[in-house]
């Protein structure tokens, strides 16, 4: 669907006669789309200031092809279904590089030298500190992504990326010394 660009003043355009207008009216409808999608309200609220702010300044509403209500709304959940795609995305290739990094020791489908190295890591977990110890278990063992792990732990998302990868940094040292 490719929306026409409309030459009009910022200030007073569309059907909406502020930002604030637009934001009062939206938000919350906006939210509860994308809210259906990532699951975390906080990343929703998120992701619904970028589509209402992305549509003011564009201005590429038509109303024409659908109410301001509908176009919002399938903004939003596309935007949503984008970033969930997006730290999955991430989440796999962090995982994949461990498991690459790893797979000199496993080498074989015995389930005793699995458990061996089970116990291996969760021994490693455990002699990280809290802040790098509780992201890690919450993005690859509870299978949350980063901005998820950010959200539950009410800290930016970037804070949580360079702990986990401080202690995945870390673990793979642990891991590599013999005990």
């Amino acid at each position: 669907m490719v929306l026409q660009r409309r030459n009009v003043d910022v200030g007073s355009a569309g059907p909406w006669s502020s930002f604030d207008e637009l934001y009062a009216r939206y938000f919350s409808m906006v939210v509860d789309s994308a809210v259906r999608v990532v699951g975390v309200s906080a990343v929703a609220e998120e992701i619904a200031q970028e589509v209402l702010l992305g549509v003011w300044r564009r201005q590429d509403f038509d109303p024409t092809r659908a109410s301001l209500a509908t176009y919002l709304k399938v903004l939003g959940h596309h935007r949503a279904v984008d970033s969930l795609r997006s730290t999955t995305a991430q989440a796999r290739r962090d995982l994949r590089l461990v498991r690459d990094e790893r797979k000199d020791v496993v080498t074989s489908d015995e389930p005793a030298l699995a458990s061996i190295e089970q116990t291996l890591v969760w021994e490693a977990l455990a002699k990280l500190p809290q802040r790098q110890r509780q992201p890690i278990v919450l993005a690859f063992f509870g299978g949350m992504s980063y901005r998820h792990v950010a959200a539950h732990l009410d800290l930016p998302e970037g804070t949580i990326k360079s702990r986990i990868r401080k202690g995945m940094k870390t673990l793979a040292e642990l891991l590599e010394r013999p005990s």
